[in-house]
């Protein structure tokens, strides 16, 4: 909460001295600019609490909050509208943050809630996973029955007459199965044993149970991904259940050394017979998850996660009509229609500017320039198509070839999708576990979609038509690529995708083909206007090329060996 609280103190800070122009703007700074509400689940109601930090017996903590962003400044009313979001965290001080069924309903309740009002969901990870439990009871009474075969320790574990009395008088208490038993009588001794051949446990949230409510949390952050905003933040180690809730989410702030992993090294290590992985960070830190495209931003510490947060958090509605809310009566509190949102931007720059950064003709460029400007050798800006210092890239270390991130246009926040001119190196890591496997380094031209980043495309198309965000198009491509390994690696797949996620786009799509750009073949297909015409329109600078192929492909397929023939002899009889 501390860290929000001085992100959000940052903003106001940097806001009231980039925005002179708003004088009103420092009295409006409220004394409290986060008010945390905690929650607990008991008795199958979301209910709010008052209490102390630490004191809660769950690992699980969960709040609503309401925050005063100085981007919610209204210049007419002089005052700042409230935004309230939920917050759910695992508290690794409790059984190493584990899931067990009370941590399940807690984070279930939420995020119904989060649905039933519309508004986002930030979860803050840290965890060991569905919680392991052995039953402390049946752990001093069990006995074993020492094996003849020196190979072996036991042969089985058993429980004697007077321990199956004891389970007995347990389950009695607990009404419920501890252990299930098999007679067998001792060839040794003659005296009968109670053989255990499967545990219950005296207690609820040991077992299965603890998978069970797992799955009900994935099927809610699921749920959560379709109808609001969602966000996870890896502050620390991230396994099993804890991985799958922060890729449901989507969007992902990893923190270096926060690993998001499936199973631990050490357990694989067991499973592979030998020591192959030496750290958890090998199998799930940010050199896998960023380019693998789960991890959207990679940050140092947890401060600059939090930031990482906030400014998407700014990007996104205060509220959305989500499907669940439409059946509550939190859909009053929703406007019709919605209105485009405005935020106020932390420096000030006029919608009516020129943009002054121009690509060159036959000339690559980072196409980040035309999107937020850029600084010169003389430490001037050059200002691009939106908002000074507005952009945030996501997934910047996966499918380089595409740009996408969000961004600002006159203060109405947008999706932007651009495209790399340039040519790019993709980086495929050796497998410890398979000797045989080496490092790869592939060429990938400027311009093309490959199978990565046509993924990516569509993807982010699906992220932001859910944050209910316009998008613009920086369409730049010369078309797909067609290989045997792309279309083994399903570039088909992933072209197609996009444009089903434009057909089920819900606001408006515009797509601009820049100075000096190209759109030709498949590339203009999967992002034609007639997709969804409602939504999408096409806009071309008078520099910029359309066509089916390239000149060279347009010769080679429709100006045969005898036409050339016949031109040559036209042209020189």
């Amino acid at each position: 909460v501390a860290l929000f609280e001085k992100c959000l103190r940052d903003a106001w800070t940097e806001t009231i001295e980039g925005r002179s122009d708003m004088p009103g703007l420092e009295h409006a700074m409220p004394r409290d600019l986060l008010i945390a509400q905690e929650l607990v689940y008991s008795n199958g109601v979301l209910k709010s609490t008052l209490r102390a930090p630490g004191e809660n017996k769950v690992g699980m903590v969960g709040w609503k909050w309401t925050m005063f962003h100085p981007s919610h400044y209204d210049p007419a009313t002089g005052k700042v509208t409230p935004r309230d979001i939920y917050v759910v965290a695992n508290d690794i001080t409790v059984l190493s943050g584990s899931f067990s069924t009370q941590e399940d309903e807690l984070y279930a309740a939420i995020g119904r809630a989060c649905r039933m009002e519309g508004l986002p969901l930030v979860y803050l990870s840290s965890n060991s996973g569905a919680r392991i439990g052995l039953d402390p009871e049946l752990k001093k009474l069990f006995k074993i029955k020492p094996s003849k075969d020196p190979n072996s320790l036991f042969e089985y574990l058993y429980l004697d007459g007077p321990t199956k009395e004891k389970v007995k008088e347990l389950e009695e208490k607990t009404k419920r199965a501890v252990c299930y038993t098999e007679e067998i009588v001792d060839e040794d001794t003659g005296v009968t044993q109670h053989k255990i051949t499967a545990i219950v446990g005296s207690q609820w949230g040991l077992g299965v149970e603890n998978l069970s409510g797992s799955g009900m949390i994935a099927g809610e952050m699921a749920l959560c991904y379709d109808e609001i905003p969602t966000i996870s933040v890896a502050t620390g180690r991230t396994v099993g259940i804890g991985a799958y809730l922060v890729r449901l989410g989507r969007r992902v702030v990893q923190v270096k050394g926060s690993p998001i992993i499936l199973t631990g090294n050490n357990a694989l290590n067991k499973l592979l017979g030998k020591e192959v992985y030496t750290s958890n960070s090998q199998l799930g830190g940010v050199n896998i998850m960023g380019p693998n495209g789960v991890t959207h931003w990679v940050a140092s510490h947890n401060l600059f996660a939090v930031e990482e947060v906030m400014k998407w958090l700014d990007y996104v509605p205060d509220r959305v009509p989500s499907r669940l809310m439409a059946k509550s009566a939190a859909a009053a509190l929703l406007p019709h229609p919605v209105p485009a949102l405005h935020r106020v931007s932390k420096v000030r720059d006029p919608v009516d500017r020129d943009v002054a950064f121009t690509p060159q003709p036959n000339t690559p460029y980072d196409c980040r320039c035309l999107i937020a400007g850029q600084i010169t050798e003389d430490k001037e800006w050059v200002s691009g198509l939106f908002d000074k210092d507005s952009f945030q890239e996501a997934q910047k270390d996966w499918a380089k070839t595409v740009c996408a991130g969000r961004a600002t246009l006159g203060g109405i926040p947008v999706g932007v999708i651009a495209v790399e001119t340039r040519a790019i190196g993709k980086f495929t890591p050796a497998d410890p576990a398979d000797p045989t496997s080496i490092s790869a380094m592939q060429q990938q031209a400027g311009m093309v979609w490959y199978p990565d980043s046509a993924r990516k495309t569509a993807d982010f198309l699906a992220d932001i038509d859910r944050e209910n965000l316009p998008a613009i198009v920086l369409a730049n491509w010369r078309g797909f690529s067609g290989g045997m390994r792309d279309m083994y690696d399903e570039v088909l797949k992933f072209g197609a995708d996009i444009v089903q996620n434009l057909t089920r786009f819900s606001k408006p799509v515009i797509v601009y083909i820049p100075p000096f750009g190209e759109l030709r073949g498949g590339a203009w297909v999967v992002i034609d206007p007639t997709i969804n015409k409602k939504q999408i329109e096409m806009f071309v600078d008078p520099t910029a090329r359309g066509g089916v192929l390239e000149p060279s492909g347009i010769i080679e397929i429709k100006y045969r060996a005898k036409e050339i023939y016949d031109t040559m002899d036209r042209l020189d009889p």
